[in-house]
């Protein structure tokens, strides 16, 4: 700074405060207006299920033969 004066770093905080808000704004949560029927996910979850343990249960089968 010069002699007697001294330094501005104003400028910073407004800059900083953009940065901020700028990311606040880019920020997308992904959040959808739609219902997932939890039965759907249910039987989803039970049909991956199943087939995971049939397919578990042949592999042993075919070792034990």
């Amino acid at each position: 700074p010069i002699e007697g004066r001294r330094a501005d770093y104003g400028f910073v905080n407004s800059v900083e405060a953009e940065i901020r808000r700028q990311r606040v704004e880019d920020i997308e949560y992904g959040i959808r207006d739609t219902w997932i029927d939890p039965t759907d996910v249910a039987e989803e979850v039970a049909l991956t299920t199943l087939k995971g343990v049939n397919t578990r249960v042949t592999e042993l089968t075919s070792v034990q033969e």
